[in-house]
């Protein structure tokens, strides 16, 4: 396919769309268009993608969809002048091109706080980080401490049973592993999936736990870690840690986020790896004072406000220019090749 034709995948699923920017092939899953002199490529990309919907209710087949090449050249689309071509195109692409470049430089923050998170903490064996605030450089090592040491309590989760309707629907948000992540959208959590009630909760293994506790999942996979902003609960496949009041919550939450790996090491199980909680309590993590755990733990969380913020902002530009496509194109629902 020559430069700037217009590739439609075509199952598998139907209706991705690109523009390739050097001569290629493609395989059977994808069909080219080659566009005539009086059609702006860009324009036909937009147009396909406002299709998408037409473009997939058009597939046919027992396995899964698939447009035919037959469908695909009879398929309609409204064209204006070329002129009018270009404005809405290149208006469409300039937005594009806004949101890749916002894209790169949340990349690029992702990046700088994931290495700035293992320079504040000490590497593995070691007592003293590489990089550390001007007021504790003279504060000497920190002190290793199993995560018992560091925790009120380390509660279980627990599902009721799902045959009781009683048991669930409640007032009580009810986390599993599912929901949880390593990323700044899941620094904290408010809300879930699924919710117990007191009755659910008294009636298996799950306990309550504070605001402010550390969770972190056990299994399925090992090693995601959020903060819980109400009072929850979890299913077995989290532990809940409670802190003691020396130990500041956010601080533990990235010495669990920066030992993900260690604590993925520690897995054990045949048909998945689980951390038991018994391993867990005596897993070792380096403490300074409290001061610099706050210091550091501060530092690294208006990290992850300024991540939410960038990709909040960035979803609002996919959601404008989801919008404003609606708006350039016409509809023509009921239109079929």
């Amino acid at each position: 396919m020559p430069v700037n034709s217009v590739i439609v995948s075509s199952r598998a699923p139907i209706g991705y769309v690109t523009i390739n920017k050097v001569e290629m092939a493609a395989n059977q899953g994808c069909k080219g268009i080659v566009p005539k002199a009086e059609v702006y490529h860009e324009f036909l990309y937009f147009s396909l993608l406002v299709a998408n919907q037409r473009l997939n209710d058009l597939g046919a087949g027992a396995g899964f969809k698939e447009i035919s090449a037959s469908t695909l050249k009879a398929f309609l689309i409204p064209v204006s002048e070329y002129s009018e071509q270009q404005k809405i195109a290149d208006c469409l692409a300039s937005l594009d091109d806004l949101i890749r470049a916002r894209e790169a430089q949340l990349v690029a923050l992702k990046d700088h706080k994931k290495g700035l998170m293992h320079q504040l903490f000490p590497r593995e064996g070691e007592t003293t980080p590489r990089l550390r605030f001007p007021e504790f450089r003279d504060a000497g090592e920190w002190e290793v401490c199993a995560i018992e040491e560091m925790a009120e309590r380390i509660a279980q989760g627990g599902t009721p049973k799902t045959s009781v309707a009683g048991y669930w629907k409640g007032e009580i948000p009810w986390i599993t592993p599912a929901e949880m992540g390593d990323d700044a959208a899941h620094h904290y959590t408010e809300r879930t999936l699924r919710t117990i009630s007191v009755e659910g909760l008294q009636n298996s293994s799950a306990e309550l736990l504070p605001v402010n506790s550390v969770i972190v999942s056990s299994r399925a996979p090992i090693g995601y870690v959020t903060i819980n902003k109400v009072e929850m609960a979890a299913n077995q496949g989290c532990k809940g840690i409670v802190p003691k009041a020396e130990v500041y919550h956010e601080f533990l939450y990235f010495s669990l986020l920066v030992a993900n790996q260690l604590l993925n090491d520690l897995g054990a199980g045949a048909g998945f790896k689980e951390i038991s909680a018994s391993t867990l309590k005596t897993f070792l993590i380096p403490v300074p004072e409290y001061s610099e755990q706050q210091k550091i733990a501060d530092c690294l969380a208006s990290l992850d406000d300024l991540i939410r913020a960038r990709a909040a902002r960035i979803e609002a530009l996919k959601s404008y220019k989801r919008g404003l496509m609606q708006q350039l194109f016409p509809s023509i629902d009921g239109v079929r090749g």
